[in-house]
């Protein structure tokens, strides 16, 4: 069965679980419940049928113990489960035997049957013996399984963005331009001084710019794990990651962009000439347009992370009542300025960063190796852009992009242990600072 077969399977049951009859009476799953504790918010059964198999109830029900409606997920899961295996994942002669199986007998999928990593998360998920672990159902209609075309179009915009980027992840002298240096060299009539000065300025531009695309490469990978299911981290919290990485990258790109296309001199270390001769130069237009596809390759990713924010948030944005979350109202103010950084940004920024890589800590031990090692390069890259000076040294006079050749090559050569001692030490200064 395919993922898309899959897809149509668990919406089946889910367009089941919702229809008018499960909301009327007996529950889809046997339960008929009565109202919510006010304190618990747990939901309480008073009737079970007799008809219902204890193969799809939850390990709450079997042992009669409080619950609440993740009840009816675990049942989803085990029916899903078994339409795609054909067998539930746990089988007994008794309850009190199903019940000990689930607790000691961990979830296992049959090799013989092909199925997407999507389709086994979703059921790990569903399948989580602890309540307060399981999966919402809010996390299930967002799920990458059964997203529909923009689920589709944020990969697909993900992908090109991140193709965009081993392309052009570093440009400067000694690489993709050497063909625009050689012919400026050749077909310019300024004197060699002024060509060398030239040269200078759009190195400094294109320093800066190989050092701002880290934040659209970090937000690009979390984006990707996470539409894999292997970002441990809540929704909230990754969609306001990747909000402010992108956000801070197209900030920079578009003020280079307007300080490039306007007259003033964006770099004291230049004089009005030198500025006057680089703009009418072949450096300046390959530069400027580079910068131009950097801006609208990432802010279609952008674009895509806020709809997905506005649908997530929409009655709270749309609110203006005083009682808002503090996270929500900045939030709404960093949405008003999609491109600008006001006095808040640092507050917002800091705080949501500190969310996310708590959460990626808090979750990193119970992950296997490989997995360790995309998410120990993902937390390097955050502490990295928090502390640009550091791992690149600028000179006006000399920009070195030599930094960014080794830089890259490090990480790609750069072993599990290696990186984790690296992140370790950045993870402790982050601890001890509070």
């Amino acid at each position: 069965m395919d993922q898309k077969a899959q897809k149509s399977k668990i919406k089946q049951i889910l367009t089941y679980v919702f229809s008018e009859d499960r909301l009327l009476g007996e529950g889809a799953f046997g339960v008929v419940y009565k109202g919510e504790d006010k304190n618990t918010k747990q939901k309480v059964a008073i009737k079970q049928i007799q008809q219902s198999s204890p193969l799809y109830m939850s390990p709450q029900i079997l042992s009669q113990e409080q619950f609440s409606s993740k009840c009816d997920i675990w049942s989803l899961g085990v029916m899903f489960y078994e339409m795609i295996y054909g067998r539930t994942p746990w089988t007994a002669s008794s309850q009190i035997e199903l019940l000990n199986k689930i607790n000691s007998q961990p979830l296992q999928f049959p090799s013989d049957v092909k199925s997407s990593y999507n389709t086994k998360d979703i059921i790990i998920r569903m399948l989580k013996v602890q309540e307060n672990e399981r999966i919402s159902w809010e996390e299930i209609f967002a799920h990458p399984l059964l997203s529909e075309e923009d689920q589709y179009t944020l990969e697909t915009t993900i992908q090109n963005n991140i193709s965009h980027l081993e392309q052009f992840k570093i440009v400067g002298l000694f690489n993709n331009n050497d063909q625009y240096y050689q012919m400026f060299q050749q077909q310019s009539q300024l004197q060699q001084a002024e060509k060398n000065q030239c040269i200078l300025i759009d190195s400094v531009v294109l320093f800066h710019r190989n050092k701002y695309i880290l934040f659209n490469i970090l937000a690009s990978h979390i984006c990707l794990l996470k539409l894999r299911s292997e970002l441990p981290v809540s929704n909230e919290i990754f969609l306001s990651a990747c909000f402010l990485y992108l956000k801070l990258f197209l900030g920079q790109i578009k003020s280079t962009a307007e300080a490039l296309k306007g007259n003033e001199i964006f770099d004291p270390n230049f004089n009005q000439q030198d500025f006057f001769n680089y703009k009418n130069s072949i450096l300046f237009q390959q530069s400027a347009n580079l910068i131009e596809y950097d801006f609208n390759k990432a802010d279609c990713l952008y674009q895509q992370i806020v709809l997905k924010i506005i649908n997530r948030y929409s009655i709270q944005i749309q609110q203006q009542q005083p009682y808002l979350s503090a996270e929500i109202q900045l939030l709404k103010q960093q949405l008003s300025n999609p491109y600008e950084f006001d006095d808040n940004f640092t507050l917002f920024y800091n705080q949501v960063m500190n969310q996310f890589i708590s959460a990626i800590i808090e979750k990193n031990n119970l992950l296997d190796i490989e997995l360790k090692k995309k998410l120990y390069t993902i937390l390097k890259y955050c502490f990295i852009v928090q502390d640009f000076d550091t791992y690149f040294q600028f000179d006006a006079n000399n920009p070195n992009f030599q930094q960014f050749l080794s830089f890259y090559h490090h990480n790609d050569q750069i072993s599990f242990q290696e990186l984790q001692k690296e992140v370790d030490i950045q993870i402790e200064q982050l601890l001890k600072s509070g």
